[in-house]
């Protein structure tokens, strides 16, 4: 793009469409600088091929797109976005490191959060951003990532060996519901994985130890 002060900007996207039909956006944008010089990437889907979408949601840290002038004129055009049920694998450009360098993320529809977990305490369970009105899962692994194929839910996790933990219980209107768990007494010092699921859709992975 072509900086003029004042303007924000939102530049270099792509989209792609999941086998469910969900729609995810890629960008980087400008709206976090006052400067508009710092750019940072992204994230929006839509259930309904475009005519509503998510919250725009910021998916990487800032980052200064001009590093390498005036030796390399422009950030490389190196931008790519792939869906699956469960969520958006996305290659991108930035300057971390500070010099031109090509990243991977993987994308999730839905957020998960926890409180932080003490055995024999209780612990709550947050997931934002589902699809609303929709049944939803917490699952948890013992083993670690992994990647596992949930063929009722036509949904793959990140998890090896998922078990359930919680649900199912539908989200509300805005795609929000929670759950308070007493995590076990003989759980403390476990490691532990957790992805919030619907049909077709998941959540972020959500590695924690129980305290």
């Amino acid at each position: 793009y072509e900086y003029a002060p004042g303007q924000d900007y939102q530049w270099m996207a792509a989209m792609s469409m999941a086998p469910s039909g969900r729609l995810d956006a890629v960008w980087f944008d400008t709206r976090d600088d006052p400067n508009h010089r710092i750019s940072r990437l992204y994230y929006a889907y839509s259930w309904d091929g475009g005519p509503s979408w998510s919250r725009n949601r910021a998916v990487g840290d800032p980052f200064d797109p001009s590093l390498g002038y005036p030796v390399q004129r422009k950030i490389g055009d190196y931008f790519q976005c792939q869906s699956d049920n469960g969520s958006a694998s996305v290659v991108h450009p930035a300057t971390f490191n500070g010099e031109q360098d090509i990243y991977y993320q993987r994308l999730y529809p839905m957020v998960l959060e926890t409180s932080p977990l003490v055995a024999g305490q209780p612990a709550r369970f947050d997931v934002d951003e589902a699809r609303p009105l929709e049944q939803t899962w917490v699952v948890y692994s013992l083993d670690g990532p992994g990647y596992t194929n949930i063929g009722l839910l036509d949904v793959p996790v990140n998890l090896a060996q998922p078990r359930l933990g919680v649900g199912p219980r539908r989200t509300d209107a805005s795609g929000q519901v929670s759950w308070t768990v007493t995590m076990p007494p003989q759980s403390q010092g476990r490691r532990l994985w957790f992805q919030a699921i619907q049909p077709a859709n998941a959540s972020n992975v959500v590695d924690a130890v129980v305290q």
